[in-house]
């Protein structure tokens, strides 16, 4: 059995109890902290792959993955400071430099967490000039679309897939900027079609056909 007995942690000055063992950006959401992250959600294990929950802990030398440390008692967590602030903006810079200026034409609009974050965290001019690499337009089945110009490889629907489904259709294909998500078959996604891909991935790189330019998200 877990261990559970409650602990003190600290979260920009407010001091909370917590079961030990909960992850820092469960706490910090209990104590009304809202952590910025991308891979993590509360029914996927911990990848901490996006990088983008980074926040200070106090005797600890580096930043630390948000959804991948537990608390400890009497743990003091930084969330807000400007070298925690300086790091969330560099991985939304690196995820912005490829990604599509089509916010206005994108389903996920409006209730996009990339969108949220930029406004929050980046400039609004960017310092890359190269050439962003480009992905066509895919359909994983007559009922989802698939764009990975979009995609932040968060891994979010090859998990929920994987480890929610257990179906393991999804997989992740390259390497870098160039990692596409695949399913590995000439023919239509092999699945139940749940459409959990689609209401788990946080930006609009997967999306409904069926819903495609009719309504926006928060209309369902």
């Amino acid at each position: 059995m877990p261990n559970t007995d409650p602990v003190k942690v600290t979260i920009d000055d407010q001091t909370i109890t917590v079961p030990k063992g909960t992850l820092v950006i469960e706490a910090a959401r209990q104590a009304g902290v809202m952590i910025p992250h991308f891979c993590y959600h509360p029914k996927l294990k911990p990848d901490a792959n996006c990088r983008m929950c980074l926040v200070e802990v106090e005797r600890m030398p580096k930043l630390q993955t948000a959804c991948s440390t537990p608390v400890g008692e009497g743990m003091v967590v930084r969330t807000a400071t400007t070298v925690v602030n300086d790091a969330h903006k560099s991985v939304l810079e690196f995820i912005l430099a490829n990604h599509p200026l089509d916010c206005p034409v994108c389903d996920q609009g409006g209730r996009c967490d990339l969108q949220d974050f930029s406004h929050e965290y980046t400039p609004t001019t960017s310092r890359f000039i190269e050439v962003k690499r480009i992905f066509q337009k895919e359909y994983f089945s007559p009922l989802i679309e698939k764009q990975m110009n979009r995609c932040v490889q968060c891994l979010r629907c090859v998990r929920y897939c994987d480890e929610v489904m257990d179906v393991k259709a999804l997989a992740p294909v390259g390497r870098g900027t160039m990692t596409e998500i695949k399913h590995f078959t000439t023919h239509e996604l092999d699945c139940e079609f749940c459409g959990g891909c689609i209401q788990i991935c946080p930006v609009g790189a997967i999306t409904s056909r069926l819903s495609m330019y009719e309504f926006r998200p928060w209309m369902l």
